[in-house]
């Protein structure tokens, strides 16, 4: 029991073994998911929405409408409902928080504990949560990230396929199997920033270099999340474009001049608006030619705030970046982190604890240093979105419902098809790709990896097997030792054509690079003249350790579903026609990629 109260156990026991039949305030079937209204800050309530929204208002007190601006964490994974970590989650939720941020777990464990969580609020709770296709992300450290819907490709995929019925189709189908699973709110991962710093750590996570086609694919992705009947949010706000340094760890400053914001970082936001996004996100980084200083995170500005409300137009919902990032903590207490950010007009605080943030806020407006008026404006465009997506009249997700969207075959194989549009073939001066003849080869393939990453590898040597018969899979890190490459060296004599794929990527962690080793081991087969054909699986900027490079392909991440299409797209099976989504200088323009025909029929 939690609290003493011997109705949640109860409630949850009923809620949960009824989760498999049809109530009648169950979310309905799959394929009436689609929706026929329009969401957006700017769509009407019909009246009984509204109705809600000013009765609810009138019933709250002060703390509980501070509760309400609070957005609590949670990881996606299996919780008993006897367990202190749920009863510290339950807590939050009865001291009135407004939602939960939920990262990873597998499609019903998410669900369960969104279901128990949502019972025991007394208003329904905003469920914010990554698609659950991030499978990629399970090869970090923190297993509980692992997800189990459909495994779309990155942003940086689509900068590549250029096309925004792909994208929209992404949107669609992260949103549906979101919603299957009792998420209600989806971000865009940072799609809304320009990429123009090849530093930034944020690098797959956007669409390129190109301000209006990044904009045309954002509209498109928020147009199908809306599809799918739920909330869409851009970040990061005001554009991350120009930042090298990670706000996990410190804050950024970008160097941008106003002109430079409002030609570039703000147009994917204006396209974002146009097309009704609910909620747009602000980041921690300073910006010193908007606010004028370079130690004001952008999370805690009015000025910003301003330029986003007037300037750019926006009716919806602001929130914060987890509060608890070292571009905040560093330098901020929690509390003057809360009354900070909502002070420069924030609707919903990211990653604080209700009970103390709440708090905070309701003290600051009993003193007066925040106004009444001013949390009321929040609490009501919050409890607007929650109408909007009916939470009034259902807040459960159907456990029917779970097997039936998330990873549905015709998802799959959507994505299957962005992957396959999104391979850019930038060099092949000695015409390798594809491979002639593969069946007849043979292949020494390279991973270059961090240990901890597992999958990196392994679906692309399995589907290069389907097609070549002799393939000698090897796995490098940065903690090889130098001995095995001697010894890789001889079997790449022995080898018909070397395959390298690398895989880290730049992120937090950023002082990991190719090994010295590594970077001989290579330079050394271009000595020889082997025929090597090399693939990033993320990184940008391998053309600056090997400028030489004869073949190079770019299959922007290491997701499954890429390393399926690299394979394919290598030994012919699949045609390629995408091209670059950024300028990598001095070495390659934006639009650049060579186009291959179908060579090879899968069945062989």
């Amino acid at each position: 029991m939690i609290n003493g109260s011997p109705k949640y156990p109860a409630l949850l026991l009923i809620m949960l073994s009824l989760g498999g039949c049809s109530t009648g305030d169950r979310t309905p079937a799959p394929d009436s998911y689609l929706v026929t209204k329009q969401l957006g800050p700017e769509s009407p309530l019909d009246a009984e929405g509204r109705a809600w929204v000013e009765r609810t208002l009138a019933e709250l007190t002060v703390r509980e409408m501070a509760g309400q601006v609070t957005m609590l964490f949670t990881p996606g994974n299996y919780l008993s409902v006897e367990s202190d970590a749920f009863e510290k989650d339950v807590r939050g939720i009865e001291s009135g928080a407004g939602g939960f941020y939920m990262m990873g777990g597998l499609p019903l464990a998410r669900t369960v504990k969104l279901n128990a969580l949502q019972s025991h609020a007394k208003i329904p709770l905003l469920s914010i949560g990554w698609g659950l296709g991030k499978q990629f992300l399970a090869a970090r450290r923190d297993r509980w990230m692992l997800g189990g819907g459909t495994d779309i490709p990155s942003a940086m995929a689509y900068g590549a396929i250029g096309d925004p019925s792909a994208v929209r189709e992404a949107g669609r189908i992260i949103g549906l199997e979101s919603r299957a699973t009792g998420v209600n709110f989806i971000d865009d991962d940072g799609g809304g920033n320009v990429l123009t710093n090849l530093a930034n750590s944020l690098q797959s996570r956007t669409y390129g270099d190109d301000p209006e086609l990044s904009g045309r694919l954002e509209a498109a992705y928020i147009e199908g999340v809306h599809d799918a009947g739920i909330l869409a949010y851009v970040g990061f706000f005001p554009g991350f474009s120009d930042c090298a340094t990670d706000p996990h760890v410190t804050l950024p400053v970008s160097r941008n001049d106003r002109e430079r914001f409002y030609t570039i970082d703000f147009v994917p936001f204006r396209h974002a608006i146009r097309a009704g996004v609910d909620v747009v996100m602000t980041s921690h980084f300073a910006t010193p030619g908007l606010t004028g200083s370079d130690t004001l995170p952008a999370t805690f500005s009015a000025e910003i705030t301003r330029i986003l409300r007037e300037d750019l137009g926006f009716k919806g919902l602001l929130i914060t970046d987890d509060l608890s990032m070292g571009g905040i903590s560093n330098t901020y207490t929690k509390e003057e982190a809360v009354i900070k950010a909502f002070k420069a007009g924030n609707d919903l605080l990211l990653g604080v604890y209700t009970i103390t943030a709440g708090d905070a806020i309701a003290e600051a407006v009993e003193s007066g240093e925040i106004s009444r008026e001013r949390l009321v404006a929040s609490v009501r465009r919050i409890l607007e979105a929650k109408a909007r997506l009916g939470l009034h009249k259902n807040r459960y997700a159907s456990l029917d419902d779970v097997n039936k969207v998330v990873g549905r075959r015709a998802h799959q194989r959507a994505a299957d098809d962005a992957a396959d549009r999104s391979i850019v073939l930038l060099r092949d001066r000695k015409n390798l790709v594809p491979l002639s003849a593969p069946s007849d080869l043979r292949v020494l393939s390279i991973t270059f990896e961090r240990d901890y990453n597992e999958i990196a590898g392994n679906r692309f040597n399995a589907e290069l097997r389907q097609y070549v018969n002799s393939v000698d899979a090897e796995r490098v890190s940065p903690t090889s030792d130098s001995s095995i490459y001697d010894e890789l060296h001889q079997r790449a004599l022995d080898a018909d054509r070397v395959v390298l794929s690398v895989y880290i990527r730049l992120d937090v962690e950023k002082s990991v690079e190719m090994s010295d080793d590594f970077v001989r081991f290579v330079r050394q087969l271009e000595k020889d003249g082997r025929d090597v054909v090399v693939i990033s699986f993320a990184k940008l900027t391998i053309l600056d350790t090997f400028p030489n490079l004869e073949t190079f392909m770019l299959a922007w991440s290491g997701q499954p579903v890429m390393q399926r299409a690299a394979a394919r797209a290598l030994v012919g099976v699949i045609p390629i026609s995408a091209r670059l989504p950024l300028s990598l200088p001095p070495h390659h323009k934006r639009g650049d990629g060579l186009d291959r025909q179908v060579s090879l029929s899968p069945d062989r």
